[in-house]
């Protein structure tokens, strides 16, 4: 997997539009309505952006090699511009984590331990009966 580079925060927008359109069948049901929304040419790129991250970052296994690649390209810009987590730098974590998750060759010093990437929004985990289930 290689990050996806994007020029803006629009062109990172369209693209994570883009996949949950094509792949609209495909998508969790847990958070199909949700990301099902984040389509409609109303919602603001950063929102886009930053949402579709959380997603795939709380569930990489129910995301294609595609997804990840996106999202951390997502991730990447919204550091960039300081569009998400700005004061604890999440999106930054989130975009190195992913890279790490896919097997990337790691930036010259190398990756940051993983115990100390974010932990995912509860908003966009696991369905509550599924997350009670695991472990009881």
């Amino acid at each position: 997997m290689k990050m996806r580079i994007f020029n803006g925060i629009a062109d990172a927008a369209d693209a994570a539009r883009a996949h949950l359109i094509i792949n609209a069948g495909l998508l969790p049901a847990h958070l199909s309505t949700r990301l099902g929304d984040l389509t409609r040419t109303g919602t603001s790129p950063v929102d886009l952006a930053a949402s579709f991250t959380e997603a795939v970052y709380a569930n990489p296994a129910d995301f294609d090699d595609d997804a990840r690649e996106i999202a951390a390209g997502c991730a990447s810009i919204c550091e960039r511009d300081g569009f998400h987590g700005r004061l604890d730098n999440r999106a930054g974590a989130m975009m190195l984590a992913l890279r790490r998750a896919a097997g990337e060759t790691a930036p010259s010093g190398g990756w940051p331990d993983a115990a100390d990437d974010p932990s995912p929004k509860s908003e966009w985990g696991a369905p509550i009966e599924e997350a009670e289930g695991e472990g009881a």
